[in-house]
């Protein structure tokens, strides 16, 4: 019998679990196998904390699992998903501004966090999908060790797996110029009270849509800390 492809995506919205239906063809048992344990290489959530203005409060993206993780494939090729597609901008000591951008990157052996420092907006379509030139210049920007990008965490990852892991933890940012980021444990996410932003004004823009909710004017930064949150499913 021929082998089922190590992922493949759920046939519904289940919540993963391998489910059989049973027919009997001349007293013999048939089993179909219609929804597979590995729906994909990466699932979860990705939540995104931004403390500003005053400590404690934050608004906060991805409440309603907008930032679907499932086209991190990683499979054929290198991916590279930058989280959020705007820069952040932290108003440093000095008053310069410094910007700080999130991938999640997936090649054939690794899943990786980055953070860099190169402040571009990555333009994808609503559906998820980009062209090639956006997927290169993520890859080349943010998802690889260069001056300006920094590898925070990273995990060994199969195509052929044999069994998840779970990935839970936050990164901290803060308009420390020295630093691109932290890890924290995500009871350590600072907020008190939270406010959730709307779903376009997450995704971002070019004309910095993310921005305008902790810098309405475009002129200072009100952005004092930022957690990302991951609680994901990895294959390993």
């Amino acid at each position: 019998m021929a082998s089922l492809a190590p992922f493949v995506r759920p046939l519904s919205n289940g919540n993963g679990v391998e489910t059989t239906r049973r027919f009997s063809v001349r007293s013999t048992t048939l089993t179909i196998i219609t929804q597979c344990i590995y729906s994909g290489p990466a699932e979860g959530k990705v939540l995104l904390y931004l403390e500003h203005d005053k400590n404690n409060f934050c608004s906060v993206c991805g409440e309603n699992n907008i930032w679907d993780v499932w086209n991190l494939l990683g499979l054929y090729e290198d991916t590279c998903l930058p989280f959020p597609r705007e820069p952040l901008f932290f108003e440093g000591g000095d008053g310069t501004i410094l910007s700080r951008q999130f991938g999640l990157h997936m090649n054939d052996t690794h899943f990786s966090v980055f953070v860099s420092n190169k402040g571009r907006f990555f333009q994808y379509e609503d559906d998820g999908s980009h062209d090639a030139n956006e997927l290169d210049g993520a890859r080349q920007l943010i998802c690889s060790v260069q001056e300006g990008s920094s590898e925070i965490y990273s995990i060994k990852h199969s195509t052929v797996p044999s069994d998840q892991t779970n990935i839970d933890l936050a990164v901290l940012l803060d308009n420390n110029e020295a630093s691109f980021g932290k890890l924290v444990d995500p009871g350590d996410i600072d907020c008190f009270a939270k406010s959730n932003i709307d779903e376009h004004q997450c995704i971002g823009s070019s004309d910095l849509t993310l921005r305008r909710v902790y810098d309405p004017s475009l002129k200072k930064s009100g952005l004092m800390r930022v957690w990302i949150q991951l609680d994901l499913q990895v294959t390993v």
